[in-house]
């Protein structure tokens, strides 16, 4: 061997040596939040509301779901946001970003649109960024549900050392109604929740490593009444929701998931006869995952590669 295809299979050595140490990396992020169920419960007579006790008179509600992947921003069937009025549900079909969204759906289950029960298994197995979301029925009859999930997948092996992804989507209820009877209320609901950040054993540490997800949720309504100075009679903000939710994770050893599955109720209030109230709900998912190697890891591969060369052109000129 001469010394030219000495410095050849030196440099090819090194980077496959250097590529194939993370080529099982990867990382993870998932933020997927689902409403069961939602309603207005009537304490005083032990029952739950039903539109005879509400006069809406107005409703909208909007719902958006978006995904980016290395820059580029997901596609999905329809629209990406949503508007509706009169309590008409609000479906955004899944917007998928990344090299592998045509094979998606086989994490899972064989559906990714509308999945309230599949949630994103480590390790990571694709490319892919995702929002999905939809909203239907009203928490005024107790007919309420919705979905938000926000999931992110990267692995260094099918990206050659490089993939990130941000999803963020939301749903939200404005609602107006004038209670026709006084009665003590309280929110119930029924909700999931699931977060997750994973980073892989296999993935170098690096500041560019990195892995979250959340999810959010809320509820206040107010009494509106003409004459009367505007109040806030109830925010309904659970902690199981809320306070818990968010994992990051940038190193194997702080990966991380939650889990919520249960029912939850909201502070008891007075709800006056002849009153008109101002219904807002939120809802939001988000997960981010990053796996790009730093400018400094990169400048020592390449430091390390120079010094190969450098070292097999020396070894020619003494040879001569």
């Amino acid at each position: 061997m001469n010394a030219k295809q000495m410095i050849r299979s030196a440099i090819a050595g090194a980077a496959i040596v250097l590529l194939g140490a993370s080529a099982q990396a990867g990382v993870i992020g998932a933020g997927d939040l689902v409403v069961n169920a939602l309603g207005v419960f009537d304490i005083t007579n032990n029952q739950f509301a039903d539109n005879s006790y509400f006069s809406v008179t107005s409703d909208s509600r909007t719902g958006s779901a978006s995904s980016d992947y290395n820059g580029i921003t997901g596609t999905g069937i329809g629209a990406g946001s949503i508007t509706a009025g009169n309590s008409q549900p609000v479906d955004v079909k899944y917007r998928c970003a990344g090299p592998d969204c045509a094979t998606v759906s086989a994490l899972y289950g064989g559906n990714a649109e509308n999945n309230t029960t599949t949630h994103l298994a480590a390790p990571a197995q694709k490319n892919f960024a995702l929002g999905d979301m939809f909203i239907s029925g009203t928490a005024l009859n107790n007919t309420a549900n919705g979905l938000t999930r926000a999931d992110a997948s990267a692995t260094q092996s099918d990206n050659q050392g490089g993939a990130q992804a941000t999803i963020q989507n939301s749903a939200s209820v404005n609602t107006t109604f004038v209670a026709g009877n006084s009665f003590a209320a309280q929110i119930v609901m029924n909700a999931t929740a699931f977060t997750k950040a994973f980073v892989d054993a296999a993935t170098p540490p690096n500041a560019a490593t990195f892995a979250s997800g959340s999810v959010s949720w809320s509820l206040t309504i107010r009494d509106v009444t003409q004459g009367f100075p505007q109040t806030t009679i109830l925010s309904f903000s659970p902690d199981e929701i809320n306070g818990f939710t968010g994992v990051f994770a940038s190193t194997a050893g702080q990966s991380q998931e939650y889990n919520f599955n249960g029912n939850l109720g909201s502070a008891v209030v007075n709800v006056l006869a002849g009153h008109t109230y101002n219904l807002v709900i939120t809802q939001s998912s988000l997960a981010t995952v990053s796996e790009v190697p730093e400018p400094a890891s990169l400048a020592l591969v390449g430091v390390a590669l120079l010094g190969l060369a450098g070292a097999a052109s020396a070894r020619r000129r003494q040879s001569k």
